[in-house]
């Protein structure tokens, strides 16, 4: 969610956009003071970036890592401190999604006998996860320029104004005001040739693809059934009603229980 500051309290854009006496010309200025307070937040973390000016500690739920972002990027999220909270040295963990790499980061530092995998099919997040990576001394965290889905190939990929909603599917790319900038061709595998090629079989998949989950899973199905991972997922991979009973029944077809927590869900394998 998008927040403005309103003396010491935030509220959201639409909270503020509906107050009494918000006008159609109140609103207007107001998505254009949005606008630009966000061009000017990405043109400076781009900046830290590209120049690598300072790599600044982080804190999540206990443990920290560098990177070059201007703050806690979804540091606070409570699908990371669930993942933080169950996982466990010795595992695999799978992070589809991964952005500039926060969950991958924090599960790295927390568990460095685990090996994690992080997969970013945007090449500028790609790129800024790479160099989060460098600027800590991790071993145990490997990264991947692809996306997953449900078929091996090359598919369209919307970029995004807004970077972290960048999406396989173009209404994912445009929520929060965000616009399509550009439209790239990305490299995609299925899950179960992921584990097939590497060799490496998840205990934990967290999955933030901006409604693109299903595909992924329907991409692992043989890893889902057969090596039964936990999977963490946000609410808006769930998308419509009728998107969320087509992920309750993909969980139910391959013996998995949905637990609903918050805005978050877990797929658990029954047995």
């Amino acid at each position: 969610m998008i927040e403005k500051t309103k003396g010491v309290k935030k509220i959201s854009s639409e909270e503020y956009d509906s107050r009494p006496g918000c006008s159609e010309q109140d609103r207007s200025l107001s998505d254009k003071l949005d606008d630009l307070s966000q061009r000017i937040y990405y043109k400076l973390r781009d900046i830290n970036y590209f120049f690598r000016i300072y790599p600044s500690k982080k804190t999540s739920f206990g443990t920290s890592f560098r990177n070059y972002e201007l703050y806690n990027l979804h540091g606070n999220d409570d699908l990371l401190k669930s993942l933080l909270e169950e996982s466990g040295n010795n595992e695999v963990i799978f992070d589809i999604g991964a952005n500039i790499g926060t969950y991958s980061l924090a599960l790295a530092s927390k568990y460095q006998r685990s090996e994690i995998m992080a997969f970013e099919p945007n090449v500028d997040m790609f790129r800024k996860l790479k160099k989060n990576l460098l600027c800590n001394v991790f071993k145990n965290l490997k990264i991947y320029n692809i996306g997953l889905s449900d078929q091996n190939g090359r598919m369209p990929f919307y970029v995004s104004s807004l970077p972290e909603i960048s999406s396989f599917k173009r209404e994912g790319s445009e929520r929060w005001s965000g616009k399509v900038k550009s439209v790239k061709e990305v490299e995609v595998k299925r899950l179960d040739t992921v584990v097939e090629n590497t060799k490496n079989h998840p205990d934990r998949i967290k999955l933030d693809v901006e409604g693109h989950g299903l595909k992924v899973l329907k991409g692992g199905q043989k890893t889902l059934r057969e090596d039964k991972p936990k999977i963490y997922m946000e609410r808006h991979e769930v998308g419509s009603e009728k998107d969320e009973e087509a992920l309750e029944d993909f969980f139910h077809k391959v013996d998995y229980a949905v637990k609903k927590q918050g805005m978050n869900w877990m797929g658990v394998p029954k047995d």
